[in-house]
């Protein structure tokens, strides 16, 4: 018996950092992974889908904190084109991981590249046989093989390293 990866109670975001020349006046970005379908199978083993597509900006990091209101809707709808841009084709981003003690073994498959990382995690076993695990990851868009973001005239780009950060329920 698997289990399913639980849309509504799971959530995975992505952290983005400017940097370069005028990287000061780009933002840092917080980016919501929406319309993730996967499963866990009877040996562990997960594998999680996640729809480029469904790729949306939450909002302005600054100081830790993400502020929603700080982006107008064009400002938000051309990011949200950029990111399109840096995945070139690609449909969805693929997950698959194992949990091995407090440790969640990750690999990351976006079209023909993939990154294999092993990285902190937690795991709270509920009801029913439910399963929540929380951690950070680190991913690199070169090892992804993913286009470059750049600004306007290549003012400041996007850091090769973002932060993804989840919470995933499988029920």
């Amino acid at each position: 018996m698997g289990l399913t990866f639980d849309t509504a109670g799971s959530r995975v975001v992505v952290r983005t950092f400017a940097e370069g020349m005028l990287s000061r006046l780009a933002h840092d970005l917080e980016i919501e992974a929406g319309g993730a379908e996967g499963h866990v199978d009877d040996a562990g083993r997960a594998k999680v889908r996640f729809p480029v597509a469904r790729l949306r900006v939450r909002g302005v990091v600054r100081s830790a904190k993400v502020d929603a209101e700080a982006l107008s809707a064009s400002d938000r709808a051309d990011i949200e084109r950029r990111i399109a841009e840096a995945f070139e084709g690609v449909m969805h981003v693929e997950v698959e991981g194992e949990l091995a003690g407090d440790r969640a073994k990750l690999r990351v498959t976006c079209g023909r590249r993939a990154q294999e990382l092993e990285v902190p995690a937690s795991v709270e076993r509920g009801e029913g046989g439910r399963v929540r695990v929380k951690g950070k990851a680190k991913l690199s868009h070169k090892s992804l093989g993913l286009t470059p973001v750049r600004g306007p005239l290549g003012a400041f780009r996007v850091a090769d390293g973002v932060e993804v950060t989840f919470d995933v329920v499988f029920v």
